[in-house]
């Protein structure tokens, strides 16, 4: 038997509220229904589909799919129906029973037919969720071997009570069953696979809307003060808070102030070839000083213009060095030391604080070759990718990508700045509704290897 717990299917999927409204929520997850049962249908196993619910799609879908229901009129947690359903199967002499639920849109008949064809005659198999935490497929013969306690944690203790059987417990990897579709990085692998039924494509249609939310900073930032409590304190002040999905995006100055890298322009002392340059193009030969010392090179200097890499190795104009917003010209705000290990921090300290995982994007504004105007770009990052890698999918005309890879990191730090603006006093941003690429991502992804820079 095949047990398929369904609960109500009208308020699911709460945790993708940021990506998609009620309405589309409640499409995606009977869209999956379809999905699931549409595989199983295909495997060829003999074994009967049961879907265990009160929902009251569910129980329509049954009626045409002609598929048996096992009534869970008390609408019980997960594992309170399949343990209820389980006794059925035992009531009825059934000795096996195969639990998959209901939210794994990527699952593939061959998939169960392998869980089937390597199962022991007694003895069960488990398939453990894409994070290796979760379990997302219980294979039990007999059927009541041990009991199943579902949540994000359960494959451990599922794998302990198999073991403790006595009887053989076989592990598989399978991806299309790994995948359950809970938080927006879950979302975003769903349509990084390029796989989409006609129903689920549909519903990503009605996907809510990009918003870009400004957090004013509270009060100014002095060195040494912690970043995510003035994070919370601006969100108190504005009434906004963060949440799941959410992305984090913050101006780099008040990184650099923080961490003290605050430098006094009077204890620069330019040699004079640097204070005859700065002399002949009306600069200030302190800042041309100090930005030639940040450097690892000069690139190209003309005019007022000096391109520098920096330790970082990010090619911009003097060396990132910075007078502006700060008290006016009499210092310097540097680029922070690691600004990864920045956003790293930060992104810890945000879920230590809010037990919440939001990514973070640290930014600054640089010029760009052949373009005219500034532009933000991300110099730190925690908590995503900062590339979206389309290689190897088709369009939807089937031609195969070869070389699109988005700037993903960057094209977020260039939306925020449009709300953050320059003069407004608003370091930080929540960009909220973007299924981002999920996975552990620097801004050091983003520079260019030398091999592969043609302009070096």
């Amino acid at each position: 038997m095949i047990l398929i717990p369904v609960k109500n299917l009208s308020s699911a999927k709460q945790r993708l509220a940021s990506v998609l409204n009620q309405s589309a929520r409640t499409q995606l997850a009977q869209a999956m229904l379809h999905d699931v049962l549409a595989a199983l249908k295909n495997a060829a196993i003999g074994d009967q589909i049961s879907l265990v619910t009160s929902d009251p799609f569910a129980l329509e879908l049954a009626r045409k799919l002609q598929l048996r229901v096992i009534p869970d009129q008390q609408n019980r947690s997960e594992t309170d129906a399949i343990e209820m359903a389980t006794r059925t199967c035992i009531a009825e002499a059934i000795q096996e029973t195969l639990v998959i639920p209901a939210d794994i849109p990527l699952i593939h008949s061959t998939e169960i037919e392998q869980i089937f064809s390597k199962a022991p005659k007694r003895g069960s198999v488990l398939v453990p969720a894409a994070d290796e935490r979760g379990t997302n497929a219980i294979l039990r013969r007999p059927a009541d071997l041990f009991p199943l306690q579902f949540g994000n944690h359960s494959f451990s203790p599922h794998r302990a009570a198999a073991e403790a059987s006595g009887l053989p417990c076989r592990i598989l990897s399978l991806p299309g069953i790994a995948l359950d579709i809970d938080n927006p990085s879950d979302l975003q692998r769903l349509i990084s696979s390029g796989r989409r039924s006609r129903r689920r494509k549909r519903v990503m249609a009605h996907t809510a809307e990009l918003r870009i939310i400004p957090v004013p900073c509270a009060r100014e930032i002095q060195p040494g003060d912690s970043i995510a409590g003035q994070l919370l304190e601006s969100l108190k002040s504005c009434k906004q808070s963060l949440r799941t999905g959410d992305i984090l995006v913050i101006k780099h100055k008040i990184i650099s102030k923080a961490e003290a890298k605050v430098v006094d322009l009077n204890t620069i002392r330019p040699d004079p070839s640097t204070r005859a340059w700065a002399r002949r193009y009306g600069l200030d030969p302190r800042v041309t000083a100090l930005a030639a010392s940040e450097s690892t090179r000069i690139v190209r200097r003309k005019g007022k213009v000096m391109i520098t890499e920096t330790r970082h190795g990010f090619i911009c104009a003097n060396s990132g060095v910075d007078v502006s917003n700060l008290d006016g010209g009499r210092h310097a705000l540097l680029l922070p030391d690691d600004p990864d290990a920045s956003a790293a921090r930060l992104h810890r300290e945000i879920r230590k604080r809010l037990r919440i995982s939001v990514p973070v994007i640290i930014t600054d504004s640089f010029g760009r070759a052949w373009r005219e105007g500034l532009t933000e770009v991300a110099i730190g990052l925690a908590g995503m990718k900062a590339l979206n890698d389309y290689r190897g999918r088709r369009d939807p005309h089937g031609y195969e990508l070869h070389s699109t890879v988005d700037a993903v990191a960057d094209e977020l730090a260039c939306a925020a700045g449009l709300v953050c603006g320059k003069l407004a006093r608003t370091p930080f941003c929540i960009i909220r509704g973007f299924a981002y690429p999920a996975g552990r991502g620097r801004a050091r992804d983003l520079i260019r290897p030398a091999a592969n820079d043609l302009f070096r």
